[in-house]
């Protein structure tokens, strides 16, 4: 059970990844093979320059008996078993992969939810495989303490073991099939006044799909150029919070960005019919929202402060739906850690989930969010790469880089058919200039005034502090 559960990485922490196949990867680097030399600015259109291509993986789509019958009745037998055998190798392949990397992002699941805390009450989702790839790829990126505080932070003990673990996370989660979709998608925008190291732009293509690219910043159709691949690469699903990312300017170092987009249906579906009006006890204030209904067999868990359901979908991913006691609210849960210990796996045995029936009341939902993610990394840990001198001498020499800023968004939404969700993760570097123009030394150490103002300049409060024990 434990590694039933620890496989169901997810978005909002309780939707399951799912499978592909062998993977072939190839990498074009415009100025040379690749290697350890600095590969020089590129010539760029207003749209960017292409420095690394790669091949992504390929799903394969689960067999269906009923595509095997023949018009006279009979079925194509032969054909039936291949493309059984060729699933079976898929699947066989995904749970070698998974084997790999089982038990080590843990560590990590149990420390993101930092990014589900704060602001009681209200709708939070976040996709913490979505954040990983994204501190994953600037782990890659950094070097000596920055690295290190961004390692610790994954629970990772060396760049060799990340690569690994991405690697194998990435290849047995991506699919694109006739029955789900689960895409996974990395990328770099430099700006094409930077040396870069070649090296580098090889690795993350070849341990983290990543797709590089080269332009000139201060470019408007550039940062449209990256704005649209996260759009295509989350499914349209997140148009307005991809709106809000900031636009490139002439201090932009790099912007890393990784997306996740997942759509898939349940594998018993809800009669639309049955959908009805129902009471939500809500916070504050109770209301009336579209509520599903079903009954069927479906695995059931109860634990210390909480129950659960798993909904399955037709591609063998699942959806736990956990409900906390009466006096227990979804924040406390996943602060102490009972959450994320039943989705790891550790808080659950064969005794204690069970298959029954299920008369199932659930409600309709599209939820999403907007995050500055800064001051929760800050919390696990990583606080060098915020700073001018951080180490990103493993892709560029270029003096005063650091973190700007740190966005996830993600959306996930449920109805009678199924789950469509998609997040990403902006993390955009700047050079120093922007922060130290000039150095301004300013010690408070006499009585001083201050002015509280409102946003539009108006004077809220004003005073004098003469002794500020």
């Amino acid at each position: 059970m434990k590694r039933i559960v620890s496989l169901m990485l997810t978005v909002c922490m309780v939707f399951g990844l799912c499978s592909c196949g062998a993977v072939q990867n190839t990498i074009n680097t415009v100025n040379g093979a690749s290697g350890n030399s600095a590969g020089k600015p590129a010539a760029a259109s207003k749209t960017g320059h292409v420095l690394s291509t790669l091949k992504l993986p390929e799903g394969a789509d689960l067999p269906d008996p009923s595509e095997y019958v023949k018009k006279d009745g009979s079925v194509d037998w032969d054909k039936m078993q291949k493309v059984d055998e060729a699933w079976q190798a898929y699947y066989d392949k995904r749970g070698e992969l998974q084997a790999s990397y089982s038990g080590k992002l843990d560590e990590y699941m149990k420390r993101a939810v930092v990014f589900l805390q704060g602001e009681e009450g209200k709708n939070k989702v976040c996709s913490p495989v979505n954040i990983f790839f994204a501190l994953a790829i600037l782990a890659e990126v950094t070097g000596s303490s920055t690295r290190a505080q961004i390692l610790d932070a994954l629970g990772i003990n060396s760049i060799e073991e990340l690569r690994a673990v991405s690697k194998a996370v990435w290849e047995s989660n991506y699919a694109k099939s006739k029955d789900y979709t689960l895409t996974l998608g990395a990328s770099l925008w430099q700006n094409d006044k930077v040396e870069y190291n070649e090296q580098t732009i090889a690795d993350l293509a070849m341990y983290y799909y990543t797709t590089a690219y080269s332009g000139d910043p201060t470019e408007p159709d550039f940062t449209m150029a990256f704005k649209n691949w996260l759009d295509e690469n989350t499914g349209g699903m997140l148009k307005d919070q991809i709106s809000m990312v900031p636009d490139f300017d002439k201090h932009l170092i790099l912007a890393i960005a990784t997306t996740i987009y997942f759509k898939g249906s349940w594998e018993n579906e809800f009669n639309e019919g049955a959908t009805d009006k129902q009471t939500f006890h809500g916070v504050k204030t109770e209301f009336e929202t579209d509520t599903m209904h079903t009954m069927s067999s479906m695995a059931y868990y109860e634990g210390d402060g909480f129950k659960a359901v798993m909904l399955p979908f037709k591609s063998g991913n699942a959806m736990w739906i956990l409900l906390p006691d009466e006096g227990k609210t979804p924040e406390e849960l996943y602060a102490d850690g009972t959450f994320m210990d039943f989705i790891n796996g550790d808080a659950v045995d064969s005794q204690d989930l069970r298959y029954c029936q299920v008369k199932l009341s659930l409600p309709k939902f599209d939820i999403n969010s907007y995050l500055n993610i800064i001051p929760m990394l800050e919390s696990l840990g990583i606080t060098e790469v915020f700073y001018p001198g951080a180490d990103f001498t493993p892709l560029t020499n270029t003096d005063g880089v650091y973190v700007s800023d740190a966005i996830h968004s993600a959306r996930v939404k449920i109805d009678e058919e199924g789950c469509e969700a998609a997040a990403f993760t902006v993390i955009i570097t700047k050079d120093g200039a922007v922060f130290f123009d000039t150095v301004i030394e300013f010690n408070v150490d006499r009585p001083f005034g201050f002015v509280l103002t409102a946003s539009d300049g108006l004077p809220l409060f004003t005073g004098i502090v003469n002794d500020p024990r």
